[in-house]
């Protein structure tokens, strides 16, 4: 669902019954987003949010979608390795 100046989706991670969820909450383009994994009382958050104030790589638009990109890469990676489609090492 896009919002006014941002985004928010909330899917839930299981079919048919159960509490694992993904939330993604960004307000603006340039501030970067918020991420909520949950399953049931478990709840992890990461944070990519952008400083327009450093200029550290880590912190840049830039260093947030490289950490985005390496998260998807190694999801990607276990599916391989759980589906037995091939050497998830690789």
């Amino acid at each position: 669902m896009a919002k006014k100046n941002g985004y928010y989706s909330r899917k839930w991670l299981n079919k048919k019954e159960g509490h694992a969820f993904i939330e993604v909450k960004s307000y603006t383009e340039d501030k970067g987003c918020e991420v909520v994994l949950g399953d049931c009382s478990r709840h992890i958050t990461l944070d990519f949010f952008i400083s327009s104030r450093s200029t550290e790589f880590d912190y840049t638009k830039e260093g947030r979608l490289y950490k985005m990109d390496l998260l998807i890469s190694e999801l990607q990676k276990a599916r391989t390795f759980i589906a037995g489609e091939g050497d998830a090492n690789s």
